[in-house]
């Protein structure tokens, strides 16, 4: 098994050997996510649009609901920290509803506004790596008084996940605000996927480092595909970012150098958007996965762009194929 230890040596110029999540003061990341661009939700186990500029998720775990909407009453009322509208999870009959964060590109930094109104303070913040280990669960000091509070953090190493749990019994009703973040400086999300017949539009996320030598996971995957159908990574390096025309959709890069991966079939069952497409690139670039990857994946600094691009099991013909938005990072 691939071990996050080996992902720690590559990424780390200070060469430090255990995670470590420590708090910081208020700052100003590469995203930012106020909630006032965002519809406004009562009732949705994940919320339905990407947040934090398309680098994130934010759902609530064990059959809650996200609420993206203005002011929150309960024993006291708290309006949003700017602005007119805040997130929190809904509490329900059972116990164990929180608020996840799960991070699209792989942060190093990330913060926000926290309030509690419900007579019960404080909550807890617990962090995860990119294998999904626990590496750190650390208290937030939360007055249940209908006031904001910063809490941000820093971690030595990436992060895949977040989970925001208040101390009430169900763990819900944490209001947040004016999230900010810093992902993984190696890899962005940028362009415009294009839906498929159902209306779904794939979004690529990874998991994992790109790396020269295989030893570490870099998984890139497209959520909103349609289960048990086949798809592809378009993808070119050392290239530029482009917007070209392509099958009804859009190409994100240049076609100098593009090349393609072998296909994969998407995970899951039915005929919701519920698919995955996973793809390890690394293990690709070494040549575990059949195929012929150029061989500029191997060599550190090589800046590579790719896209998913499906089969549509219900529509045929190409201008009906699903298309991600696009990836750019550079190998370590």
């Amino acid at each position: 098994m691939k071990r996050l230890a080996i992902a720690l040596q590559l990424v780390l110029a200070s060469g430090a050997a255990f995670a470590q999540v420590t708090s910081v003061g208020p700052f100003v990341g590469a995203h930012r996510e106020d909630f006032e661009s965002l519809p406004i939700v009562t009732s949705s186990s994940c919320y339905p649009a990407s947040i934090l500029d398309g680098t994130a998720e934010l759902c609530a775990a064990n059959q809650g609901n996200v609420i993206v909407a203005g002011t929150s009453n309960c024993a006291c009322s708290v309006a949003p920290q700017q602005g007119s509208y805040q997130a929190l999870v809904s509490q329900t009959s059972s116990a164990g509803t929180y608020a996840t964060l799960r991070f699209a590109v792989p942060a190093l930094r990330f913060g926000g506004y926290f309030a509690l109104n419900c007579s019960v303070p404080d909550a807890t913040a617990r962090f995860f790596d990119l294998s999904g280990n626990v590496i750190a669960n650390l208290p937030l000091s939360i007055p249940a008084n209908c006031t904001w509070h910063w809490h941000g953090f820093s971690s030595t190493i990436p992060l895949s996940k977040v989970e925001l749990r208040s101390n009430l019994v169900s763990g819900g009703i944490l209001l947040m605000d004016a999230f900010e973040v810093d992902n993984f400086a190696g890899v962005q999300i940028y362009c415009t996927g294009k839906p498929n017949s159902l209306g779904c539009v794939p979004g690529i996320e990874v998991a994992g480092v790109p790396s020269a030598n295989g030893a570490v996971d870099f998984e890139v995957r497209a959520r909103g595909i349609t289960p048990s159908t086949q798809g592809m990574l378009l993808y070119n390096v050392n290239g530029a970012r482009a917007a070209l025309p392509f099958y009804c959709g859009t190409l994100c890069f240049g076609p100098n150098g593009f090349r393609r991966t072998r296909m994969v079939f998407s995970t899951g069952f039915g005929q919701l958007c519920e698919g995955v497409f996973r793809f390890d690139m690394n293990d690709f670039a070494v040549g575990a996965l059949g195929g012929s990857p150029n061989p500029a994946l191997l060599v550190p600094g090589t800046m590579v762009h790719c896209q998913w691009w499906g089969r549509d099991a219900y529509v045929p013909g190409l201008c009906q194929a699903p298309m991600s938005n696009a990836l750019e990072y550079v190998v370590q």
